[in-house]
């Protein structure tokens, strides 16, 4: 028996010929993916808006929103990261970049040296 998913919509999932065993374990997890990844792109349209108007707040709310869900996204990390630098809170930043280094441990280097502008742009804000 043949398999396949036609996307037709990223709400919607037409499937077609798939076998009864397993149908409903790969609906659910194109579902969760598919939901995932709706989310990623809602909270990018909205946090690129907060960023242009400079709504730091609006920024923070979405982050501390998404985060919830999804406590390893390394960009809503930065984008909390921003929040706390508009704000002069280095010690919350280093935290963030400290528990995105646990996390993947691989991008240690990359992810401290974010840390190192943060902490030499803090300041030029003094």
């Amino acid at each position: 028996m043949c398999s396949f998913v036609t996307i037709t919509n990223i709400d919607e999932i037409i499937v077609d010929k798939i076998e009864p065993a397993v149908e409903n374990k790969n609906i659910e997890k194109f579902g969760r993916y598919f939901r995932e990844f709706d989310d990623a792109i809602q909270y990018s349209r909205e946090a690129r808006e907060a960023k242009i108007r400079g709504d730091y707040e609006r920024l923070y709310s979405l982050c501390r929103s998404y985060l919830k869900n999804h406590p390893n996204n390394v960009i809503a990390s930065f984008d909390l990261a921003d929040c706390y630098y508009k704000n002069g809170n280095i010690e919350k930043i280093c935290e963030i970049i400290d528990r995105l280094c646990e996390k993947y441990p691989h991008d240690k280097k990359f992810l401290k040296a974010h840390k190192e502008i943060f902490v030499m742009g803090s300041y030029k804000l003094q």
